[in-house]
């Protein structure tokens, strides 16, 4: 099931006595239920209700929804707050658990973070999402190696997808690998260029450019420098002038 960031909820309700609703009718014959609509013909196209789902269901996703929309507006706190009450109605829901490895994240509390991306991913082994925030918290924690293991699931499942690229080239640069660094980084800016070649990321270019600071190379690092404040990076500014003639 494809994981994406914003969830709807849509409840379909019929309602007979509102103009240009269809007013389904049942009948029985031989014990097989016929549902027919306004004209009196039978209605092929109708379909029963999900019976599976319960008012849990329901309320779980409706407090998913709403930590989803207070994550947004970084209010981390009440998000968690409403996530616990969701996987309390429903433990197997794999979405509560991400948005709640996500707000700890934010929170900096990344061990916590960990242990939530843990549990959506046994319950949905395919949670690419779930894989991303858990490989960004071991990074934060210094655990390269486990975040490494998970930037490369995500670069083999999703391979037309930079982000986590990007983001194992900077867990590179923390953890002194410099010229991995900018192996990603070079895949992520030669794979994100724009109708005019150029790559709309300043942040890259800064981030490739400490890279090539860092390993000696002055004259790239001077490049990517100065084609991150072309694109309004003031970061780079700084080190530009005083590193580069």
């Amino acid at each position: 099931m494809a994981k994406c960031w914003i969830y709807f909820l849509v409840l379909f309700m019929s309602v007979s006595v509102l103009t240009g609703c269809k007013t389904n009718q049942t009948a029985s014959s031989d014990g097989v239920e016929l549902i027919f609509g306004d004209d009196g013909f039978i209605d092929n196209d109708y379909t029963q209700p999900d019976s599976t789902i319960t008012l849990e269901d329901i309320t779980a996703d409706s407090l998913v929804n709403e930590a989803e929309n207070k994550i947004k507006s970084l209010i981390y706190d009440e998000a968690i707050t409403d996530l616990d009450q969701a996987i309390a109605l429903k433990p197997t829901n794999a979405d509560a658990y991400f948005f709640r490895a996500l707000a700890k994240s934010y929170l900096q509390n990344y061990t916590g973070s960990v242990q939530d991306a843990d549990k959506a991913i046994a319950l949905d082994p395919d949670y690419m999402s779930g894989y991303y925030i858990r490989a960004n918290s071991y990074a934060s924690l210094k655990e390269y190696e486990k975040a490494e293991a998970d930037y490369n699931h995500l670069i083999k499942e999703r391979p037309g997808d930079f982000s986590s690229v990007y983001m194992r080239g900077t867990m590179y640069l923390d953890s002194g690998n410099y010229n991995a660094a900018i192996s990603d980084f070079n895949t992520y800016i030669n794979g994100n260029k724009n109708i005019t070649g150029i790559t709309e990321c300043g942040d890259c270019y800064l981030s490739r450019a400490q890279a090539h600071y860092i390993a000696g190379n002055l004259k790239q690092a001077c490049a990517d420098w100065q084609a991150a404040v072309n694109l309004g990076n003031k970061k780079a500014a700084g080190a530009l002038k005083k590193n580069c003639k």
